[in-house]
């Protein structure tokens, strides 16, 4: 963040009491536009901490529209401190994102995203299913554009990364909702996305923070030939996962400002899975396990719903 918009920051966070005042009044419409903005992005604090979601949407709408701010929307999305506490409020005020034009698309997807991470804390199966078709169309569109898998933006704009981010999404909500046919077709998606990657065709910082989701992703694959006893899905699933270790570990990304550990998790997840993985080098001698060690590392939300529906999907 520049020190400049560091600044404004801080003055937003700071004077939304005289910013709402000034707004309500008729000297608001005509002051000049920096001011104005300063002032709706001051309400839109103050109106985001009292669950005010309509007045932080209106102005949120505002900004992005009169006067080509993003960074609010942007803030919302990616620091859930940032969001209203009152769960219902901030549902609301995700979906109004959601369903404007005026942001970016990315904004838009991501808080589809979010409202999903939101109905799996809550259990709130009925938000899934609403949820469900739009983030599934959205999958669909990315996979069917040739230029995705190249994608030159970076981190939250990023095609190839949004795809993989629905991808996790997805698994969580068919989880919830019990569609345990739909959880193994994203297994199968995320395989055969994986097997046609060329993760130097991503920037490394995204390529990197990929891949827990991919990891994720795979890992449903894996678990889904596991129960089916496909021995053959079992091998490509962990062949894909190896690959997704070993990328980890190429030098472009040492300098990753990440503050997960990928590396890890993907280590982790793959010996939870197969024998014969390490943490340096190929493994070409991996074998997958009689039964997976602690499944539900693929969860990002490990509610004990999920968990059990999990645990219902791989007894099925």
């Amino acid at each position: 963040m520049s020190r400049r918009a560091a600044l404004r920051l801080m003055l937003e966070r700071r004077s939304g009491r005289v910013a709402a005042w000034l707004l309500s009044r008729p000297i608001g419409a005509g002051l000049p536009s920096p001011l104005r903005s300063l002032l709706l992005g001051s309400r839109v604090h103050r109106a985001v901490g009292a669950n005010d979601d309509a007045t932080a949407l209106a102005d949120l709408h505002t900004l992005a529209e009169r006067h080509g701010r993003h960074e609010l929307v942007h803030r919302l999305l990616f620091r859930r401190g940032f969001r209203p506490k009152d769960p219902a409020s901030q549902r609301r005020l995700l979906w109004g994102v959601a369903g404007h034009q005026v942001f970016h698309d990315s904004h838009r997807s991501y808080a589809l995203i979010s409202l999903s991470y939101r109905s799996l804390k809550d259990g709130d199966s009925s938000q899934a299913a609403l949820l469900i078709p739009r983030i599934e169309a959205m999958a669909a569109a990315l996979e069917n554009d040739p230029a995705t898998l190249s994608c030159p933006l970076g981190n939250r704009r990023n095609r190839a990364k949004l795809l993989i981010s629905s991808y996790a999404t997805l698994v969580h909500l068919h989880l919830l909702v019990r569609d345990g046919d739909a959880v193994a077709r994203i297994g199968a998606r995320a395989l055969a996305l994986a097997e046609r990657m060329d993760y130097e065709q991503l920037p490394a910082d995204v390529a990197y923070r990929l891949t827990t989701n991919l990891a994720r992703s795979l890992g449903i694959a894996q678990l889904d030939a596991w129960r089916r006893q496909d021995d053959e899905g079992q091998r490509r699933a962990l062949v894909a996962l190896e690959a997704l270790r070993l990328e980890t570990l190429n030098p472009r990304h040492g300098g990753s400002g990440a503050q997960e550990n990928h590396r890890r998790f993907v280590a982790g997840l793959l010996e939870s899975y197969a024998t014969g993985s390490g943490e340096q080098g190929s493994s070409p001698g991996l074998r997958p396990r009689l039964e997976p060690i602690q499944p539900e590392r693929i969860l990002n939300v490990a509610t004990a719903e999920l968990n059990e529906r999990l645990a219902e999907f791989l007894s099925c």
